[in-house]
């Protein structure tokens, strides 16, 4: 049978420098490893980035609409599909944040359609019987009296989303961006 081994903090300062020399490339490799994939990460985090920017905001036109049918403008609506790459459930967006011209909106006045099904953003976390396919167009529609001035808008937009397969350590995904808008 092998011996122990017992090593002290004393044992180990005098071991360092031989340790070192030994392990010295291993090391190297291993940042460079590491520089390589995190790179390659950052990398990917781009490219699916630009793809869910074109993907969540498909067109570039916003309408006024007469949500509650009396005649009256009371609000607005632009396209979105879901920027996931596979179908969630309504129940995985955990909130839109919106800004027109820089002006933050309300969530409480913020509703996803989906297939004609209006569905306020605060509820959205428990309609799980709806599904919301990869690239689906859907609105968002947003109760605003008098809608938007005719011209050009800025929108931010944060799509945070849970997804039903888990996270794969990354947390959940967040799609922002910003894009100019015209209103029909």
């Amino acid at each position: 049978m092998g011996k122990l081994c017992s090593v002290s903090n004393e044992n180990l300062k005098d071991l360092a420098p031989t340790l070192s020399k030994h392990f010295k490339p291993f090391i190297q490799l291993l940042c460079i490893l590491k520089i390589k994939v995190i790179c390659l990460a950052e990398s990917a985090q781009a490219a699916f980035k630009r793809m869910a920017d074109r993907l969540l905001l498909p067109d570039r036109i916003i309408r006024n609409m007469d949500i509650d049918k009396d005649g009256e403008i009371d609000g607005f609506q632009f396209n979105i599909s879901n920027p996931f790459y596979t179908v969630e459930p309504v129940s995985s967006i955990r909130s839109i944040q919106l800004k027109i011209d820089g002006e933050k909106v309300d969530t409480e006045k913020i509703s996803i359609v989906i297939r004609n099904q209006r569905i306020k953003i605060k509820d959205a976390p428990t309609v799980y019987e709806t599904w919301w396919q990869f690239g689906e167009v859907s609105s968002v529609l947003v109760e605003k009296p008098g809608g938007l001035t005719p011209g050009k808008h800025q929108l931010e937009i944060n799509v945070q989303m849970r997804t039903s397969s888990g996270n794969y350590g990354f947390g959940e995904p967040e799609f922002p961006t910003k894009a100019i808008m015209e209103v029909e």
